[in-house]
């Protein structure tokens, strides 16, 4: 909705003789912590950044047309039953299960694997009780997102070098969320023969095991302030904080994706005025 207020606005300034002139080319970088976040979503923060475009379009009226870049840190419980991974369930849990043997240790308690659920079996380190085995299997979540943000802006002059924007923005959001699996296996050796007998050896290897990535399209409003120190005639600094809002989608699935419903962005960038 902000967005069609933007271009409909823009449509009625230009038929009134407005124009849209160029005003300065920009690059940010971004701070991000997701606020109202999902069920078992115990944090989501990143770090980003951008190209802006900044129109001067009245005295005081302006429209920014940023794209960027972003990727996500999630926390988050359970992921590994939650995604739903196909080769998982079906193949590879059992794989695991295979080489640790029907029962292993967990932080000194004897476990029988096949009775765990699978959250259970991705929480820490496993020891095979009769199998030369052992694996610590850590989850890890996160989240690539590119959003193209138009933004109206009202600009107050505070002094020469210093100026405030407030704004309205619009973002289409396109992301990707992703999953691994972090497996460091250890495999021990005792032989039975020679002038080593009885030593136990190890031998440690770890890699990642990926899932296959989810991606989505969501809507977002909000707004924030500006502030732009202008350093020279050709060079200025800019510091800000904006919030938003994610209340639309294409489709019901892309939005239970997102790891959270809202978001605090803070950036600082330098821009080039012509």
């Amino acid at each position: 909705m902000v967005m069609l207020a933007v271009a409909l606005a823009s449509s009625e300034l230009m038929a009134q003789g407005w124009r849209f002139k160029l005003e300065s080319v920009g690059a940010s970088g971004e701070y991000h912590v997701g606020l109202s976040k999902r069920v078992d979503v115990s944090s989501a923060r990143g770090l980003g950044g951008g190209a802006e475009l900044r129109f001067r379009i009245h005295d005081h009226l302006g429209l920014h047309l940023n794209l960027g870049y972003q990727r996500f840190d999630i926390s988050e419980g359970d992921p590994i039953t939650k995604w739903d991974w196909a080769y998982w369930n079906r193949n590879y849990r059992n794989y695991v299960v295979s080489l640790l043997g029907d029962s292993a240790y967990f932080e000194g308690r004897l476990e029988t694997l096949r009775a765990i659920p699978n959250e259970r079996l991705t929480a820490g380190k496993w020891t095979g009780k009769d199998s030369l085995y052992s694996v610590h299997l850590t989850p890890v979540v996160y989240m690539h997102a590119v959003p193209f943000t138009a933004s109206l802006a009202y600009s107050v002059s505070l002094s020469d070098d210093l100026q405030l924007d407030a704004f309205l923005s619009s973002s289409l959001f396109f992301f990707e969320k992703n999953l691994y699996l972090n497996e460091r296996w250890e495999k021990r050796r005792v032989p039975d023969a020679g002038p080593d007998s009885g030593k136990v050896y190890y031998f440690s290897y770890g890699y990642y095991n990926f899932a296959p990535p989810k991606k989505g399209t969501v809507l977002s409003v909000g707004g924030g302030v500006i502030g732009q120190w202008r350093i020279s005639s050709l060079i200025s600094v800019r510091v800000g904080a904006a919030y938003d809002s994610f209340t639309g989608t294409l489709r019901r699935s892309d939005e239970e994706l997102l790891p959270f419903r809202n978001r605090l962005v803070l950036k600082a960038s330098m821009a080039v005025h012509y």
